[in-house]
């Protein structure tokens, strides 16, 4: 795709606003809505150790990344990639995908139920404060299922008494023409005691063009490349209470709406060419997040209500007007999964900090094409963690951290013309994950470590119950998966931060 980008952020005086109210958001670290982080802490939970990467906004802002996807391109050892027939943006962290490094937004998991993947095109970056990518040692207390590592959303929480940031812009092909449109704005308030914090964001593309070197065929007469539309909106909006220094009360809503094309394979290999069209994808989510110091310990509560509602329709042509072949349809999910976690902290010692946390997620999956009945799945996943950073002299810490995850099929069913709807078998399984980590700070710009994690992840209920096209049949019993991870590292800045 060729294209340039042309936007900025409009004044002041455009809302009306006296000078000095208004406020652009910079990459200070303030911005920071530090109850949203997850990671491995020192013994005494002032700071995180080493291992995950961050990105900032200000970094995001810089280099024009305004999707997910295209942002996490930016982390080392992340590669952005579009796999199969959905062509959607997805990325390897160090060879892992989606499924074995979930998405999660301020702690929350936001991944698909039905088979933990997530369109990365269709999360937009503009309400974040940063991303943070952690790779095989990532820290206990998030949870089930990170085999590869996590990665975690935070948003932004404001630190002025009214503070704001406005967004605009378009792309251009290299004719001139506009095919593109962005806005955004994020406004935010601290009033000492509470706080909110709101945003939104509209991203739309009309096509991109091929380049003027492409050879046109029978699928494809180059120029605009076609069924490559995408349209994304979300709003947001958090309010927090802070009664006091140490404690925190949190109310989060996210919704985002999006629609995509997908343009048809037009290569010179033979493969078949799919005329699919996504007028749904939307994501909404829910969440409550607490801390509360209750002396010697601090209790910290999640608790989160997400849904997915997704729908993709077949097509025989590339007029997308016609459905009357077997290979089109038209199809429905409509998923949801509601958890919570309680995690407390508790301080043993000046040198011992003991992270103890406890995980309880409902997933459901719906789905149905036309014209035929609904088809219900549901899996409950509990898991109990220990994490235990101990400082063994005034530079080196030593972390470990066991659990153990259990996942239990509550509910599947399959559907075929000849058989009708059928109740599958629920399925059980359970997995230990452990991690030792030894972290040793030379100075306050250099820090060295070495680590080794054995992590796990649960069968999807795609992997369990997908006939795959006809190539395979339901195994409720497909047991989880595993990695062993190795690490030396050693981390420097090389420069003022």
């Amino acid at each position: 795709m060729r294209h340039t980008s042309i936007g900025g952020l409009f004044a002041a005086a455009a809302l009306g606003l006296a000078p000095g109210a208004f406020t652009v958001a910079a990459e200070t670290g303030s911005n920071v809505f530090e109850l949203g982080q997850i990671s491995v802490i020192d013994s005494k939970g002032e700071s995180s150790l080493g291992g995950s990467d961050t990105l900032g906004s200000e970094a995001m802002r810089k280099y024009d990344r305004e999707t997910l996807g295209k942002a996490l391109n930016l982390v080392p050892g992340v590669n952005l990639s579009r796999v199969g027939a959905r062509n959607e943006q997805m990325v390897y962290v160090r060879g892992f995908d989606l499924r074995q490094v979930p998405i999660f937004l301020d702690g929350i998991p936001v991944y698909v139920p039905y088979d933990g993947y997530a369109d990365l095109g269709r999360f937009t970056t503009f309400e974040l404060s940063r991303i943070e990518v952690a790779k095989g040692f990532s820290s206990m207390t998030y949870g089930p299922n990170t085999l590869g590592g996590a990665i975690n959303l935070v948003t932004r929480k404001p630190v002025k008494a009214f503070e704001g940031e406005i967004g605009g812009g378009l792309s251009l092909t290299d004719d001139g023409e506009n095919n593109g449109n962005r806005v955004y704005a994020n406004l935010g308030s601290n009033q000492g005691n509470w706080y909110m914090q709101a945003g939104m964001s509209y991203l739309d593309q009309d096509y991109f063009r091929l380049s003027d070197d492409y050879r046109p065929n029978a699928f494809e007469d180059g120029g605009r490349r076609d069924n490559s539309y995408a349209t994304d909106r979300k709003v947001n909006f958090k309010v927090g209470l802070t009664p006091n220094d140490s404690d925190e009360y949190v109310v989060g809503y996210q919704r985002q709406e999006g629609e995509k094309g997908n343009p048809p394979y037009a290569g010179d290999t033979l493969s078949s060419t799919r005329y699919w069209q996504w007028p749904t994808w939307d994501k909404t989510s829910v969440y409550a997040s607490s801390s509360t110091d209750l002396g010697a310990h601090r209790l910290k509560v999640r608790a989160y209500h997400d849904t997915y509602e997704n729908s993709l329709y077949a097509y025989d042509n590339a007029r997308y007007d016609s459905q009357t072949r077997a290979s089109s349809f038209r199809s429905w999910y409509d998923d949801y999964s509601n958890g919570a976690s309680v995690e407390d902290e508790w301080s043993l010692s000046d040198e011992n900090l003991l992270r103890l946390a406890y995980h309880f997620k409902q997933d459901v999956h719906r789905e149905h094409d036309g014209g035929e009945p609904w088809q219900h799945f549901e899996d409950r996943t509990q898991s109990l963690a220990l994490e235990d950073s101990h400082a063994l002299s005034e530079r080196l810490t030593l972390v470990v951290g066991v659990s153990h995850d259990q996942r239990d099929g509550r509910e599947a069913q399959s559907y075929a013309k000849t058989t009708g709807l059928v109740d599958e078998e629920g399925g059980k399984n359970h997995s230990n994950n452990g991690q030792v980590g030894l972290f040793f700070q030379q100075d306050e710009a250099t820090q060295w470590r070495a680590s080794v994690a054995r992590k796990s992840r649960f069968a999807t209920i795609k992997d369990r119950y997908s006939y795959r096209m006809g190539t395979a049949i339901p195994n409720p019993d497909l047991k989880s998966e595993h990695a062993t991870h190795f690490e030396l590292g050693y981390q420097r800045a090389l420069g003022e931060t």
